[in-house]
C-alpha cells in the first residue's frame, strides 16, 4: 500500500508449529488421573478415540528469541537549556546579559544621583 506510512514500531515472530495425535493407553490413563482433563469427559467415556478427537498437544518453536532494547536520554542538560534560552532571547529580542547588566547599573546611578541631589537641596 503506497499511501500508508512506515510503522514506527513493529513486532514480528517467525515460528513453526508441530502437532501429533496422542494415542495409547498410557495417555488415556494420564487423562483419567488428571482432574483438569478428566472433568471435560463427564458424559462420554474416556478411551483412545475420544481423547484423540478432543485433545491435541501443540508445540510452538520460535526461530529466534531476541529483542531490541532502546534507551532514551535527555537531549539537553541544564547548561544547554539556559544557553538556548539566552541565545533565542538575544536573537529575537536583541537582549543579552551585558545589556541587562548595563540597564541595572544605569538605574542604580540614576537612583543615587537623585538621592544625592535631594539631600543636597535639603542641606542647602
Amino acid at each position: 500500500m503506497p499511501q500508508c506510512p512506515l510503522e514506527c514500531n513493529s513486532t514480528q515472530f517467525t515460528f513453526s508449529t508441530t502437532s501429533y495425535d496422542l494415542l495409547g493407553d498410557a495417555y488415556v490413563d494420564y487423562i483419567q488421573k488428571n482432574m483438569n482433563l478428566s472433568s471435560d469427559f463427564v458424559t462420554t467415556p474416556i478411551d483412545a478415540e475420544t481423547s484423540r478427537q478432543s485433545i491435541v498437544k501443540l508445540n510452538i518453536y520460535y526461530d529466534t528469541l531476541s529483542y531490541t532494547q532502546s534507551e532514551d536520554f535527555p537531549q539537553w542538560d541544564i547548561t544547554s537549556l539556559i544557553a538556548s534560552i539566552g541565545g533565542n532571547l538575544g536573537l529575537f529580542l536583541g537582549v543579552c546579559m551585558f545589556s541587562f547588566v548595563e540597564m541595572l547599573t544605569t538605574l542604580f546611578q540614576l537612583y543615587f544621583y537623585k538621592k544625592t541631589n535631594i539631600n543636597n537641596k535639603i542641606n542647602a
